[in-house]
């Protein structure tokens, strides 16, 4: 099998299945512990990321 065909015959597998995963609908119930997690991140705080104390200043351009 040559390149184009596979890269083409793959595409239309590939395109089929999201079409297919797009239209079939999946009930709440099958993923229950997705309520679980999105109840317990509510809960909590936001996680603050630490900042650096001096930041590093680059030029704007490395060509120069």
């Amino acid at each position: 099998m040559n390149l184009p065909k596979f890269v083409s015959a793959s595409a239309v597998v590939l395109l089929g299945w999201l079409a297919a995963t797009f239209v079939h609908e999946v009930p709440s119930q099958r993923y229950p512990r997705l309520d679980k997690v999105r109840a317990s991140a509510a809960n909590e705080a936001p996680v603050a990321l630490p900042q650096p104390e001096n930041p590093a200043v680059l030029p704007v351009s490395f060509s120069r």
